[in-house]
């Protein structure tokens, strides 16, 4: 099987197969001939002001020498956009649905952290990279993790929608993410208000 498109390391979710290899070439290249829109799910660490927020910035990699791969808002780089749909909120944490309409490298992470609030538990994006250097230089202990927020980076890939041969348009959802992002959810909203959105945004 092919995957036609990816996820980064710690993102959980949903991922579409190729099952017939004579299949792969058209389809690798233009993915959004079946995929008709993705959502993610995120919590964030911080406050986005309003509840729909767009962001429209170019990214690239910064080849700075210290994480050269992290993504940088740059007037050089790819377009990129990101629409974070805010679903609830306490204290320094926010639920969002996100959508995004290009598929940069690390989008939705560079996004967030370009309105000051990362996802929560992104090693590279929260403190200037700090829990990434650790982890690899081997020094990355559970002190660390409790001050970064969480063990894993939680973004998940939570939703599809598919436009497919011989069936049309059709949803698939996953709510399959790791324990202590599910735990964060369910004390905030539900995965129903989280649908209620999906259904409401999406044209």
């Amino acid at each position: 099987m092919n995957p036609i498109h990816r996820l980064d390391r710690e993102t959980s979710g949903l991922i579409i197969y190729l099952k017939k290899n004579y299949e792969n070439g058209s389809l690798r290249k233009n993915p959004l001939n079946i995929i008709k829109a993705k959502y993610y799910l995120t919590v964030l660490k911080g406050n986005i002001q309003n509840d729909i927020v767009e962001v429209n910035v170019p990214l690239k990699e910064a080849n700075d020498g210290i994480i050269n791969y992290k993504m940088i808002p740059s007037e050089k780089g790819l377009d990129a956009k990101t629409v974070f749909y805010k679903i609830a909120e306490e204290k320094n944490l926010t639920v969002a649905l996100v959508r995004i309409f290009t598929g940069r490298k690390h989008q939705i992470r560079a996004h967030a952290a370009y309105l000051g609030c990362p996802v929560l538990g992104d090693k590279i994006y929260c403190d200037n990279g700090k829990y990434f250097l650790l982890r690899s230089q081997d020094k990355l202990d559970n002190k660390d993790l409790i001050e970064l927020g969480a063990n894993k980076q939680m973004l998940h890939a939570y939703s599809l929608i598919l436009n497919l041969p011989d069936i049309g348009e059709k949803q698939i959802i996953s709510s399959l993410m790791t324990e202590e992002m599910t735990d964060i959810i369910k004390k905030m909203c539900s995965f129903e208000k989280i649908n209620e959105k999906i259904d409401k945004y999406y044209k």
